[in-house]
């Protein structure tokens, strides 16, 4: 893979100064509307607004924009409000003086590569723009970096073979002797020197940081580092190395139960000695990081997807259903039941349908929402009070268990949260109905600090395989009638309430889905 032409050669001292593009921008009283206008002239994917002393105040992205005005009235709504209103969240805000490695370290190692959506926006210190670097330019610059890295590691590798040679070319003791007097403690590798069979004859002080090998045993072999599966795969390489010279490496090092290490590097023979020279690095971090990007291009890809598909149907959807309730009410059409009752089938679907796609854009953006304190008990009883006729219909049993110590207080969108709650209770009641005598039981307890709320059922449960992917968008259970859109919307507004939604189930034996929801810290006003 090639960076593409126009990327500047850099190395990690590179200030972000020499790297940046020109930024569109338009100032703080710009409307939605100009703004607009401006995304319809322009390629770019962001613009950035600015104060009137040109300070950067913040970006707004295509994406995040286009989604403000596709709703059926988004942009009679907006188009007047002041664009300040609908800056985009997470940006990556980058100071000018920063070198390269120090703007890599902050995007994709620490805590905001999970919120890298944008372009990063770098200004110098008094706040003024230099210009924006894109997301797709910072993730080619981060891989520049790695393949000088990597190739550093190769000309190190020829070196300490050379090393080890003429050492060997002096000294013709014994293997293990002649091992045990090389230490190579200012590597930046961790390097051993092992037996064919894997025995660990000697290692310099990285590998074992890397391995955590004890210093005070002398009995270590390298296989015994990873999984049977791997331990199979490195014996059989090092039994190739006398024809094929040298092998690349790559594994997962598993050195305790939670704790694993991603480890690459190199393994060759040394036809002088009969011994083998490992030399590996740990990439974990590295991994992680890739992983990310590759999640992170992922979700831009769905999110930029979504909201162009929801635009486009809900633009489609409007006058379908504007028509259909017109003609519905006409008075040549009332005297027709079976036209009436198709007109009215028409609106309901397309109903539905802006439904669905409001439940698209969702999973692109978390809702907005507003936390009041509110008492948790009343609110699962209202949900449930409002689906008693749905719970009468189906013949089922609803028990609802609520904790001695009523009110509890939480900090929550009693809206959102309701909608996590039918949700939930319409899956449990629909789960039930192919038994007889169905029952869903709606549970709430707390601890000192959290409190719980548990919706249980009776019905046919959700086989392992299935439950790994009940949180996935667009997987269901229950095709064709759901869309595989609501478990993963309330796992979304769970972590907006910085709690969480959990399921356990057998197949045949009911499902258990648990809300989990931290307590009010202060006792407001209900």
């Amino acid at each position: 893979m090639e960076p593409p032409s126009h990327l500047t050669p850099v190395c990690e001292t590179t200030r972000l100064a020499d790297l940046v593009i020109a930024a569109k921008t338009v100032p703080q009283h710009a409307t939605v509307e100009d703004v607009h206008d401006l995304f319809g002239k322009i390629r770019d994917n962001v613009v950035v607004v600015l104060a009137a002393d040109q300070t950067y105040l913040g970006l707004v992205s295509r994406q995040s924009h286009a989604a403000l005005l596709s709703s059926q009235y988004g942009f009679s709504l907006y188009r007047a409000s002041p664009i300040v209103d609908h800056l985009a969240p997470n940006v990556l805000v980058l100071p000018a003086e920063a070198t390269l490695a120090e703007a890599a370290e902050k995007a994709f190692v620490n805590e905001l590569a999970p919120d890298l959506k944008n372009d990063a926006v770098v200004i110098d210190n008094d706040r003024k723009v230099c210009g924006i670097i894109t997301a797709k330019d910072l993730v080619h610059y981060q891989w520049l970096l790695s393949r000088d890295q990597a190739k550093e590691l190769e000309t190190l590798r020829h070196k300490l073979q050379d090393r080890y040679r003429t050492i060997d070319s002096q000294n013709e003791r014994s293997a293990k002797t002649s091992g045990l007097d090389i230490r190579f403690d200012n590597a930046i590798l961790g390097i051993a020197i092992t037996a064919p069979d894997g025995t660990i004859e000697a290692h310099n002080d990285r590998f074992q940081e890397i391995t955590e090998v004890s210093p005070e045993s002398t009995e270590h072999n390298f296989f015994d580092l990873f999984s049977d599966e791997q331990k199979k795969l490195l014996s059989e390489t090092f039994r190739r190395l006398e024809d094929t010279r040298s092998a690349r490496i790559e594994a997962v090092m598993e050195l305790g139960p939670d704790l694993l290490r991603e480890i690459s590097g190199i393994a060759f023979f040394v036809g002088e000695t009969g011994k083998i020279i490992v030399q590996i690095d740990d990439i974990t971090k590295r991994r992680k990081f890739e992983r990310q990007m590759a999640s992170q291009e992922k979700n831009l890809l769905l999110n930029t997807l979504i909201d162009g598909v929801a635009y486009e149907i809900n633009s489609k959807l409007s006058p379908v259903l504007g028509f259909a309730q017109i003609y519905s009410q006409a008075k040549e059409i009332t005297d027709l039941p079976e036209i009436r009752e198709a007109f009215t089938l028409i609106s309901d679907c397309a109903t539905e349908s802006s439904e669905t796609v409001e439940r698209l854009l969702q999973l692109s953006k978390p809702p907005t929402f507003t936390k009041a304190v509110c008492d948790l008990c009343s609110l699962v009883e209202d949900t449930a009070d409002f689906l008693r006729f749905q719970v009468r219909e189906k013949g089922c049993n609803l028990i609802f268990q609520t904790p001695a110590a009523a009110p509890l207080l939480i900090e929550a969108d009693r809206a959102l949260l309701k909608q996590v709650m039918m949700n939930l209770i319409i899956n449990a009641i629909h789960a039930s109905e192919a038994i007889d005598d169905p029952t869903v039981t709606l549970e709430i307890d707390c601890d000192d600090e959290e409190a719980h709320i548990s919706v249980s059922d009776s019905g046919c449960g959700i086989s392992e395989e299935n439950l790994k992917k009940i949180f996935e968008p667009f997987f269901t259970t229950k095709a064709p009638h759901g869309n595989g859109l609501g478990l993963s919307m309330c796992k979304s507004i769970m972590e907006l309430h910085s709690g969480s939604l959990s399921a356990e189930s057998e197949l045949g034996n009911g499902t258990v889905m648990t809300l989990t929801l931290p307590l009010a810290t202060q006792k407001k006003s209900i």
